[in-house]
């Protein structure tokens, strides 16, 4: 019996921090695995902030599950950035749960694209462990951070490791597109053609707008190839060259 476990047992929010009081009532110190579950017992974000500061009071230290706990308690984007802030402001690395998390709560790209934008640097450089929860999903989200952060070498050869090992399916299309996507932000336009063309896993069929995107970004160089571009495809395009000049405009190099 320990007091963490009565607040992982809590039925509700007030009886887990009844818990929280009863275990000061008995001088019993909470640790960073204390404050962790009783983040996760929140049952609104304003409970998990009030957890966090209860947490800074006893001066714990957070770690990596507690923000990605944090960060999953959100009830908005704005509240998730804030929450990464926080973690970059207590020095703790993120890791691929961080990544995947932020992911599936940004609404769009562009979301996205500013979270890394306001946190490039070291920090984000290393923010991925290779060895995380799944090897194959995080050497694609460390490769996105590396390019992001113009280190296309590092990118490049992530890149290249992923897309010869994995064939394209369901459950990577999202992050594959998006690496896609920022080669093009990142005018690295000549690397996302070599990738259509060198990954032997039919890329230019699964990822079709962005091809006749690529192309017409090239201008001159790929003019006829995108002169075979069907009709049905050219808003859709259109579209994507749109949403790739406004994020160059906005996110410079």
């Amino acid at each position: 019996f320990t007091f963490t476990a009565l607040i992982r047992r809590a039925s509700t929010w007030e009886d887990a921090k009844w818990a929280l009081e009863e275990m000061k009532r008995a001088e019993v110190l909470p640790d960073v695995v204390t404050f962790t579950t009783l983040i996760h017992r929140a049952s609104t974000w304003e409970g998990a902030i009030w957890a966090l500061e209860e947490m800074k009071h006893a001066e714990v230290l957070p770690d990596v599950f507690t923000f990605n706990t944090l960060i999953h308690r959100a009830s908005t984007w704005e509240d998730a950035i804030w929450a990464l802030e926080e973690m970059k402001r207590a020095e703790v690395l993120p890791d691929v749960v961080t990544f995947s998390t932020l992911w599936k709560m940004a609404k769009s790209h562009e979301d996205f694209y500013q979270c890394l934008h306001r946190l490039r640097g070291a920090w984000v450089s290393n923010w991925v462990n290779p060895d995380g929860i799944n090897e194959a999903i995080s050497e694609i989200q460390k490769a996105i951070i590396d390019l992001w952060a113009n280190d296309f070498p590092q990118a490049q050869e992530l890149a290249n490791s992923y897309f010869q090992a994995f064939a394209p399916k369901r459950s990577h299309l999202s992050y594959q597109e998006f690496y896609l996507l920022t080669l093009l932000v990142r005018h690295q336009l000549h690397e996302c053609y070599r990738l259509f063309e060198t990954s032997g896993h039919q890329l230019k069929e699964i990822f079709k707008p962005i091809w006749y995107a690529l192309m017409k970004l090239m201008g001159e160089e790929g003019h006829r190839e995108f002169l075979r571009m069907g009709p049905e495809l050219q808003e859709t395009v259109d579209e994507i060259v749109d949403s790739v000049m406004r994020l160059r405009e906005r996110y410079p190099s």
